[in-house]
């Protein structure tokens, strides 16, 4: 795993302006150390999570972070973000065939 020391040692980071980046399934495995992650690289994150298979629990550590905002909505419907984005990662997935086995109809659109 790539750590925050590693591209700081390498001087691979470059702080030019604080990034916005948009984590879709932010909640889930993934997405919540993703978050975890750009937030160390200091980006503003949004993640977007219905919790069909994320957890609350995999970012309440998160949330005391000023840069960091949840937004708990379905992707698979419209929304606005008001605003720029720098980076937009997509991970809003059932990520198992049993996650998607339990609810097919909550994942289709």
């Amino acid at each position: 795993m790539i750590t925050t020391e590693y591209l700081l040692k390498y001087d691979l980071i470059v702080h030019l302006e604080m990034k916005v980046s948009l984590v879709t399934g932010g909640a889930g495995f993934i997405g919540s150390h993703l978050c975890e992650s750009l937030l160390m690289l200091g980006h503003r994150v949004i993640a977007i999570d219905n919790l069909i298979t994320g957890s609350i629990n995999n970012i309440n550590h998160l949330n005391k972070d000023q840069n960091f905002a949840f937004i708990n909505r379905d992707v698979s419907k419209h929304f606005d973000i008001i605003g720029d984005l720098d980076h937009v990662f997509h991970f809003a997935s059932p990520a198992s065939p049993p996650d998607y086995e339990r609810g097919p109809a909550k994942f289709s659109t």
